[in-house]
């Protein structure tokens, strides 16, 4: 229901508290230059003097019912809420919406909240944080190096934005964003007919504004990196979710997936991973002594969003931490990688954290808000419960496979020394090989890799040939020659436990430039065989089948790597 634009809902808890919550549509996103900083300011300026209260007033009403008062910023809103016994709600909605529609911005409260943040003890304690866990940052840096647009405006605003701010600065901003069409009134444990009636006397003045269009962004994806002074290094890599919250399927599909790849830290009480059924963690912390810390994440947002993986690692490992990370990326968007049985219990998963969250009044609160900004209504429970059902294992590969087909966002803090080169990470995603003289190869059809295993298995190819089949199933790979002539080449299978290593192998580079002339066969094969041996006798890689040890080391043709 609406009040002159306004919109109300509210959904009725048997409990003797309720929380309200005004939610606007309006964060980071909608600042520009002259304003930016500001939605980082209004978080720290909310409660503060009205036109109707002082601030050491609103503090005493709100501690003689025994309420608790709170602002965040987000990208895309500003969330006011107020949390406190039932009985109170008439004096909570009009704290509330006097907080949010009167604020004085006295300027020794601005200038208080302006340079409070620069006293010692507060940087001390800001540096301590980000030491103690970076992630808050690495996340606002993949945010800056990763879209061009409103989604890059730095959530935390740096300082010299927020020297530029003042009290005229902040009401232009509230005066232009904070409007009727643009906010929702929202209740936890009120019925929704007493939240109308308590509010409309107090947003019947509200002006009839057109809401403006969402601030544009675009997805670029990017690299950020910050040598600091510290003993680990923290790095991320993510991706693009396209569509957002508006493509419900992949969002949903996305929360799932998070699930399925889990993680977490590398101690927890019993052992690493006990209770633990995520692959992060049965995969990745329960054999690298080496990572603190290794976890998927996503951030979506109306229009865009970002997954990916967070770790935490010691400097000399993370080069190794991030190939981890990007085969594990790889793994989940390649079908037949995922059981039934994980699927089944990342489903669980998602819907238990949920359903658990919702318990919350302030949760339930804040999700009435948020979606009836987003969908102009609240959807069921029920409906989520089922959408979560219905994600199938080609739903989980196919969406991680469009997902990682996006530009790759890096952002590393810390030791950064040992970080792998963003174009060398890139292409383990975004690979194509290129022969000299011979114009592009086409990767997907296996071809030129098929014929090296051939040559390592014997088979000198002296003429040119071309593989103008592939047969595969579970066990083996065939691959038919034609000769020249038109007539029938011999055939062979091959292990695909083979196929697959030498496959993921090459895939770690964009360009091979070949010294001989590419022309016959047996040449690329050669050349492809020497790539791989180095690698393996380098150490990059460990365990290689025992079929490949026994044929790399006959090769010692030379190639330049790209």
């Amino acid at each position: 229901m609406g009040i002159h634009n306004l919109v109300t809902s509210a959904i009725w808890i048997e409990s003797p508290a309720a929380t309200v919550g005004l939610y606007i549509d309006c964060g980071s996103m909608y600042e520009t230059p002259g304003s930016s900083g500001a939605s980082h300011l209004l978080e720290r300026m909310s409660f503060k003097s009205t036109t109707n209260r002082s601030h050491l007033r609103l503090v005493r009403e709100v501690e003689s019912i025994g309420g608790n008062v709170s602002a965040i910023a987000t990208r895309e809103q500003m969330c006011y809420t107020y949390d406190a016994f039932r009985a109170y709600v008439p004096d909570m909605v009009e704290v509330l919406i006097d907080s949010v529609r009167n604020p004085t911005f006295l300027d020794w409260e601005v200038k208080e909240q302006v340079f409070h943040h620069l006293k010692l003890e507060e940087i001390k304690a800001e540096i301590a944080e980000f030491s103690a866990n970076p992630q808050g940052l690495l996340l606002e840096a993949l945010h800056s190096a990763g879209y061009t647009g409103a989604l890059a405006n730095p959530l935390i605003a740096p300082e010299p934005a927020i020297h530029k701010l003042d009290s005229s600065i902040l009401k232009e901003f509230i005066a232009e964003n904070y409007t009727a069409p643009r906010m929702v009134l929202a209740a936890s444990g009120v019925e929704h007919d007493v939240l109308v009636s308590i509010a409309e006397p107090l947003l019947s003045d509200l002006p009839a504004v057109k809401r403006p269009e969402e601030p544009k962004s675009v997805y670029v994806g990017g690299d950020y990196r910050c040598q600091a002074d510290c003993q680990n290094t923290h790095v991320a890599l993510a991706f693009e979710v396209p569509g957002g919250w508006y493509e419900e399927k992949t969002a949903i599909t996305v929360t799932v997936l998070q699930k399925l790849m889990g993680g977490g830290d590398w101690f927890c009480t019993g052992g690493v991973g006990k209770g633990l059924y995520s692959r992060l963690s049965l995969r990745i912390l329960s054999h690298y002594h080496q990572i603190e810390s290794f976890s998927a994440f996503n951030h979506i947002y109306n229009y865009s969003g970002l997954f990916g993986i967070l770790a935490t690692t010691s400097p000399d490992f993370a080069s190794k931490a991030v190939d981890l990370a990007a085969g594990e990326l790889l793994e989940v968007a390649t079908p037949g990688n995922v059981t039934q049985g994980q699927l089944d219990r990342a489903k669980q998963a998602a819907k238990c954290k949920v359903l658990m969250d919702l318990e919350s009044r302030a949760v339930a609160c804040e999700d009435i808000g948020r979606q009836v900004m987003t969908y102009g209504e609240r959807k069921p429970i029920e409906k989520f419960l089922n959408d979560v059902e219905a994600i199938t294992l080609n739903d989980i590969s196919s969406t991680a496979k469009n997902i990682i087909s996006t530009p790759l966002t890096m952002a590393s803090w810390g030791d950064v020394t040992n970080v792998p080169t963003y174009e060398s990470v890139s292409r383990k995603f975004h690979s194509k090989f290129v022969a000299v003289g011979n114009g592009e190869i086409d990767w997907c059809g296996y071809a030129l890799m098929a014929e090296a295993l051939a040559l390592w298995f014997g088979l000198s190819l002296t003429t040119t040939v071309a593989c103008n089949r592939i047969e595969v199933n579970s066990d083996n790979i065939e691959v038919i020659e034609t000769m020249k002539n038109g007539g029938r080449g011999r055939s062979f299978g091959l292990s695909k436990a083979v196929f697959d290593y030498i496959y993921h192998l090459a895939c770690d580079f964009s360009h091979i430039i070949f010294e001989h002339a590419p022309k016959e066969t047996n040449c690329i094969a050669r050349d492809l065989a020497k790539l791989v041996r180095s690698k393996v006798c380098a150490g990059w890689m460990k365990d290689p089948p025992v079929e490949i040890v026994d044929t790399l080391v006959k090769d010692n043709m030379v190639i330049t790597l790209q």
